[in-house]
């Protein structure tokens, strides 16, 4: 009995390593500039979502740094900058400090237009290359650090795909789509669930790809009794794709609601700075005495909104989780203020507003 106790245990490791298949190598892809060639629409679609732009090289494009450096204590330069995380709701930056990276400990709320503390006490235990790198960029190689691009590629949800193009099309790449309902949510879940891999020394999945089994590589970090590995990343995969679905469509100015009748916004302000964090500087934001007590709509004006996508839109060019769409309010503020000040004129509108861009003045 023993014998064979001890036969199993030695042949625990095998079973779980012959689980995990080789990496393709770096000559399989493409990279997302090769995929434009024949993808030309899905790729420019592509380039408008948050995956594309949520790893920017901070040296070649120091437009993408959207952080207000002119204001004080922020603890680091822009010239220590070499690449930015995010370009949405927050960004945040990178430095080199000796052999890897490290995410600086203050991010930038785009939002809100405001510097706030990061990870302050733990960030120089948390080397990107440890934490974060497996989730953005393409097929990375945790043994010699290679990657195919540093971004969210094609590659990275459709798998390698140099013979896709070599073989004209014959030669299919992965399509989420035609994987089954699970192994789609898998290619998502491999980043947006946490957990670590089989060695326990990486936050993401070591070794996996588009098309393999992602417990095979992953384990999340929630697990409940008794669960199966595969159960508890759709679990736990499924619970932030629900709020964050819920989050994008509970929006009272547009009528669109949940079914959650009790856990609508108070008010449309409510709902607007749940995001948009302007605390006791709301009225500088809004232009106007704290006693004029303006609502985001009274400036946001609301225009007729087609929630369906558009022709042009497929899947690649949707960036998910959006609270508002590019349609949702006239960017024209200055008809807005012809609504109150009826004796100004659209140029005297205009000309306020260039100045209040400028925080030259708040009106009364």
């Amino acid at each position: 009995m023993r014998r064979l106790l001890l036969a199993f245990l030695l042949l625990l490791p095998i079973a779980v390593l012959a689980a995990e298949e080789p990496l393709p190598p770096l000559s399989d892809y493409l990279g997302s500039e090769g995929c434009k060639k024949c993808h030309e629409k899905m790729y420019d679609g592509w380039k408008r979502t948050y995956h594309s732009s949520a790893v920017q090289d901070a040296k070649k494009n120091p437009d993408a740094i959207l952080g207000d450096f002119t204001q004080k204590n922020i603890g680091f330069k822009k010239e220590d900058i070499e690449y930015t995380i995010g370009a949405h709701w927050n960004q945040r930056y990178m430095k080199k400090i000796g052999d890897d990276y490290y995410v600086l400990p203050k991010s930038w709320s785009i939002s809100s237009r405001r510097w706030e503390a990061y990870n302050v006490w733990g960030w120089r235990k948390m080397p990107y290359s440890k934490y974060c790198i497996g989730c953005h960029v393409t097929r990375y190689d945790s043994k010699d650090g290679s990657f195919v691009e540093h971004t969210i590629g094609c590659e990275s949800c459709h798998g390698p795909s140099r013979a896709h193009a070599e073989s004209g099309g014959e030669v299919p790449s992965i399509n989420p789509n035609e994987l089954g309902a699970v192994d789609m949510e898998m290619i998502c879940a491999s980043c947006h669930v946490r957990g670590m891999d089989n060695s326990g020394e990486y936050h993401f999945p070591v070794g996996y790809v588009p098309g393999r089994k992602l417990s095979d590589y992953y384990t999340p970090q929630k697990m409940e009794e008794g669960e199966a590995v595969e159960t508890a990343i759709l679990r736990e995969f499924r619970a932030w794709w629900g709020n964050a679905g819920e989050n994008s469509t509970e929006c009272e100015v547009c009528g669109i609601y949940n079914e959650r009748e009790d856990e609508k916004p108070k008010s449309k302000n409510d709902y607007c700075l749940s995001c948009h964090k302007f605390g006791d500087d709301y009225y500088k934001h809004n232009n106007h005495l704290k006693e004029t007590e303006l609502e985001c709509f009274d400036c946001h004006k609301k225009v007729s909104v087609d929630i369906e996508e558009e022709e042009s839109e497929d899947v690649h060019s949707i960036s998910y989780f959006l609270v508002h769409k590019k349609t949702c309010y006239d960017k024209d503020y200055s008809k807005a203020c012809l609504d109150c000040h009826d004796t100004w004129t659209e140029d005297i509108a205009k000309d306020h507003l260039s100045k209040w861009r400028g925080r030259e003045t708040i009106h009364e």
